[in-house]
């Protein structure tokens, strides 16, 4: 993860931002229609025999939520992984520039030069604001090069009128097509307390697990592929049981839907409990646990 690049794209993604909170026209409300958000358990798992194997599985779903091109890798791109700072780029013009626009407007002539639709719902208002774009394949320019993006992207601000306080982006199913020569998915929330200090930004994937609960993992640096293994580390947490640190070593996937076929991941709770769990080219799972007063194995 190259640190640098990190910090300054998260500045200039900031300065950005807080050229575009200068004026009206943006909508008040929740954020409860603002796509997934977790809702779940935030205080630190308990680890024991009830609980390691569903925290170890879920996380392993987890890892790869944020380790492939479908959820954006590490805090922000690096110049080893995909480059998406264009498509940011091109959605923070796209709200500084319609801010001022009636809800519901169909802003594609302005945003999308190439072809395509796009519409802003922007409802005007102070304090918290939830600014939605929509983009239907539509086309932007972003130097030389053109990219096709597709879905919905929403920003909020707590306090439109005040520059610290915080604001998230959340990319909900958004397909790029052109900046890569793949097709990539986004599904990620980028998070800020404080819009004018970067070191309160952190990065989380909200999603739905195949136990049919929402899970989030935040702060995560992954690195390397599903056919070699992923490595890294990450906080994730699971929607009843809590939050626990995980390392991810040597993760496979591909044969056993979006849980790993191998490799392994140690899993910690602030609370002093902690597990392990083994993925099995079978798709079978076998780990440990240690509560803290007892352990056992699964």
């Amino acid at each position: 993860m190259n640190i640098s690049i990190i910090k300054f794209y998260l500045a200039f993604f900031i300065t950005c931002l807080l050229s575009a909170c200068g004026g009206g026209g943006s909508g008040s409300g929740d954020n409860s229609s603002a796509g997934v958000t977790f809702t779940g358990n935030t205080s630190p798992a308990e680890i024991n025999e009830t609980t390691a194997k569903d925290i170890g599985e879920t996380s392993g779903e987890a890892i790869l939520q944020a380790s492939t091109t479908s959820s954006l890798p590490g805090a922000f791109e690096t110049v080893e992984q995909i480059d998406l700072m264009p498509i940011h780029l091109s959605v923070i013009e796209t709200s500084k520039s319609l801010e001022l626009l009636p809800s519901g407007i169909d802003v594609s002539a302005q945003v999308c030069t190439g072809g395509g639709s796009a519409n802003v719902s922007s409802p005007s208002g102070t304090g918290k604001v939830v600014q939605t774009i929509t983009y239907n394949n539509c086309t932007l320019s972003s130097g030389l090069s053109n990219f096709t993006i597709d879905g919905t992207v929403i920003v909020i601000y707590e306090n439109i009128s005040n520059p610290n306080a915080g604001f998230s982006l959340s990319y909900q199913n958004v397909t790029v097509s052109g900046i890569t020569d793949q097709v990539v998915t986004i599904n990620y929330t980028f998070t800020c307390t404080n819009l004018s200090d970067t070191s309160s930004c952190v990065t989380s994937s909200v999603f739905k697990g195949s136990d049919g609960n929402t899970h989030k993992i935040s702060n995560f640096e992954i690195s390397g592929t599903s056919s070699f293994g992923y490595n890294g580390t990450a906080s994730f947490s699971h929607y009843s049981i809590g939050t626990v640190s995980v390392s991810a070593t040597n993760l496979t996937y591909g044969s056993c839907s979006g849980s790993p076929d191998g490799g392994s991941i140690s899993f910690t709770s602030s609370n002093g409990s902690s597990g392990t769990i083994t993925f099995n080219s079978n798709c079978t799972v076998s780990g440990t646990w240690n509560s803290g007063t007892v352990s056992g194995s699964f």
